[in-house]
């Protein structure tokens, strides 16, 4: 949120914490120093009591979120606002910490900003918020490994591997293509308003289906983009650390496109245009293959949302939105 106000941490923190100072129900006296403001926004200090009290008080919640339609929203560098929308959402999305019902609330203000953003920072408020040094200093230790990009090739630390343009796509969908393959055929059924075909009779009849058609043979294509790289460094890292990669890249993608997933559409196939349209502006950077340049691009974007339906945690079809 600092960078989106354009503001230094002093500035920042005077901005977020003055309201609470100046609050006429439950004025506190936080002595705001640079150096106490540092300290909170750095993770070295806890939230003091009296804030997390005051900030429970039903009438400094309505002070806080006047204060941010007011104050804090206005000031925001209107080019970066949807940058910090984005980066909260996933940072809700990427700690397990969080409760189910607690991130689904949060949630649920998404489209209105100052709410939004008022209430992550009374949630922030009330949570641990100096940070264990150890697991920090910990993790510094682990190393990981060298990765750069020339020439079509992958390096890892002193290994090559060598990335084809693509994995060649086969005629007939394979066992592994299942899941994401039936959930597009569901979409397809869902906006045409007809029964969903098996992947089968699909197939066999593919040239009917019009746009459809088409789209199935550019999903196919983008699956195989990222299943490709998968593979090659599949081969390459140990295994813990392949799968770690994809996780994260996955797990990334998904905090980016998990709202456009959950709103409200006519259909199937409106929902996964949507957040295939949402994948491709999304900027990765949780796992080293997504900081490789010309690696991971839309193609491989809009792959990693069917490995996510394979994996379980996407659909297109909602039952409530089915007509079958």
């Amino acid at each position: 949120m600092q960078k989106g106000l354009a503001a230094n941490q002093s500035e920042a923190g005077q901005l977020l914490f003055g309201v609470l100072e100046r609050s006429e129900v439950f004025p506190l006296s936080l002595n705001a120093s640079d150096s106490f403001l540092s300290q909170l926004i750095n993770h070295k200090k806890e939230i003091p009591e009296s804030v997390r009290k005051a900030s429970k008080h039903p009438e400094v919640i309505q002070e806080v979120k006047n204060h941010f339609s007011q104050v804090i929203v206005p000031r925001l560098n209107t080019q970066l606002m949807d940058d910090t929308c984005t980066q909260l959402l996933a940072t809700l999305d990427g700690d397990r910490s969080i409760s189910n019902e607690k991130r689904s609330e949060l949630h649920s203000y998404r489209h209105q900003i100052s709410d939004f953003l008022a209430e992550c920072f009374l949630y922030a408020l009330n949570r641990e918020n100096r940070q264990n040094q150890q697991s920090w200093s910990t993790l510094d230790n682990v190393p990981s490994p060298k990765m750069r990009m020339e020439d079509g090739k992958i390096w890892i630390d002193d290994k090559i591997v060598v990335l084809d343009p693509h994995l060649q796509v086969p005629k007939n969908v394979k066992k592994i293509e299942l899941p994401y393959v039936t959930a597009l055929i569901e979409a397809y059924a869902d906006a045409a308003d007809c029964q969903p075909l098996s992947v089968e009779q699909f197939q066999e009849d593919l040239k009917q289906f019009g746009k459809y058609h088409q789209n199935f043979d550019e999903q196919r294509q983008n699956y195989y983009a990222i299943e490709g790289i998968r593979r090659k460094v599949r081969d390459s890292f140990v295994s813990e650390e392949h799968e770690h990669q994809f996780s994260e890249l996955k797990n990334d993608l998904y905090a980016g496109v998990s709202d456009w997933l959950l709103d409200d559409y006519e259909n199937g196939f409106e929902r996964l245009k949507a957040v295939l349209k949402q994948s491709v502006n999304l900027s990765l950077n949780r796992s080293i293959l997504s900081q490789l340049p010309g690696l991971i691009g839309y193609s491989q974007k809009k792959g990693i949302c069917h490995l996510l339906v394979n994996d379980g945690r996407m659909t297109w079809v909602n039952q409530d939105e089915t007509s079958f």
